[in-house]
């Protein structure tokens, strides 16, 4: 949960330094891949707990709007 924070909280400052609107999803997806490349061992050992997570999470859906 900390490194999640801190990447959201990186990406939010990077984005209103760089007055990037819309930026914030690509800005985080670029820098847990780049973390990920950079660090695999650690970010390894991350991932089973995501997946418990995550499982669920993905059995929602939302209404779609007409």
């Amino acid at each position: 949960m900390l490194i999640s924070f801190l990447i959201s909280k990186a990406t939010i400052s990077m984005t209103e330094l760089f007055k990037i609107h819309g930026g914030m999803l690509p800005a985080v997806t670029a820098i847990t891949i780049l973390l990920a490349t950079s660090f695999p061992d650690f970010f390894n050992s991350l991932a089973p707990s995501a997946e418990t997570i995550s499982l669920p999470l993905m059995q929602f859906k939302r209404p779609c709007k007409n």
